[in-house]
């Protein structure tokens, strides 16, 4: 895997592979899963919300310099990132 531009901010992911289906490398935490993220479009992750609100789930909405995500944690604590690119 080709890895991505490197960052000026050590917080931010190096990211391995093609576009769409990349693995991000983060070098502040411990090693292991940090969570997993999944890309839609806008309208699908307005469903998200909508399902999770439903269900009274706890979600966080963020502004990446690349995404706008929600995040939030599934039945096994691990964490998931459903996120929509902005060109």
């Amino acid at each position: 895997m080709a890895a991505g531009p490197r960052h000026q901010h050590p917080d931010q992911p190096i990211f391995l592979g093609a576009p769409g289906a990349r693995l991000g490398l983060f070098s502040e935490r411990q090693p292991g899963l940090r969570h997993v993220a999944l890309a839609t479009d806008a309208p699908g992750q307005l469903l998200v919300a909508a399902r999770l609100d439903a269900l009274g789930i706890p979600y966080q909405r963020e502004r990446h310099r690349d995404s706008d995500s929600i995040y939030f944690s599934d039945l096994d604590g691990a964490t998931l990132e459903v996120m929509v690119p902005r060109t």
